[in-house]
């Protein structure tokens, strides 16, 4: 039976709190989540390297860019502060791909959410993006109920503008993640976890129980299926 093993942040660790863990039963494999709120990406790795069985299925969801890679480092706040940031994870990525041929683990990877826009990069960094086999998610220019993703270098109002009863206008994201995968797959009111913490009135922008189940079943159980055969 083949091994599957989940990796990520909250979006991933969230699956087992919402119920959809029993989404892959359908996969004549073993499922395990190793997601871990407020992951780092390096952290992310070195679970992987820690836990990744050899000739195992690794489906890794990617964390925020900002979120601090190593004991001693923080958010830069220079000029060039994405491409450090972008700088920073490669290396983390070029490990993942060195330790997948290793052990022979067949990666399926994209991220959380959106963290740049494609007019914020270079010709060297979208290739370097295309270049680990990250699949990524596109939404077009919609309304929404969040001004922004989690944890993100910018401001909201870089991501959003124009409220309107609530509502906040999102032009076209290229380089997205689960996020845009459900801003333009499902509907609005369903998306988020919404108001759920208590004297916050603020949306909880992680992915609902009915996003995070339709992801499952409509995108990670197929590309699970073509690495399985």
């Amino acid at each position: 039976m083949s091994i599957v093993n989940l990796y990520g942040c909250s979006f991933t660790e969230n699956l087992i709190s919402l119920d959809v863990m029993s989404s892959f039963d359908s996969l004549d494999c073993e499922v395990i989540n190793y997601g871990k709120q407020s992951s780092s990406n390096s952290t992310i790795y070195k679970t992987i390297e820690q836990t990744a069985q050899p000739n195992s299925i690794v489906v890794i969801q990617w964390s925020a860019l900002t979120r601090p890679m190593d004991d001693d480092w923080y958010v830069t706040e220079s000029d060039n502060a994405l491409y450090d940031l972008l700088e920073r994870w490669y290396l983390v990525l070029e490990k993942t791909q060195e330790l997948a041929r290793e052990r022979n683990l067949q990666l399926i990877q994209y991220i959380g959410w959106s963290m740049w826009k494609d007019n914020e990069l270079n010709d060297y960094h979208r290739k370097k993006l295309n270049s680990y086999g990250i699949i990524w998610f596109e939404s077009s220019n919609c309304w929404d109920v969040i001004e922004s993703n989690c944890v993100q270098l910018q401001a909201p109002n870089h991501w959003s503008s124009n409220e309107r009863d609530g509502l906040y206008h999102w032009d076209e994201i290229k380089w997205g993640g689960l996020s845009e995968w459900g801003r333009e797959n499902i509907e609005m009111s369903q998306r988020y976890l919404g108001r759920i913490h208590e004297g916050n009135d603020d949306i909880d922008p992680h992915p609902s129980q009915y996003t995070s189940r339709r992801f499952i079943e409509d995108v990670l159980l197929d590309l699970i299926n073509k690495k399985v055969q």
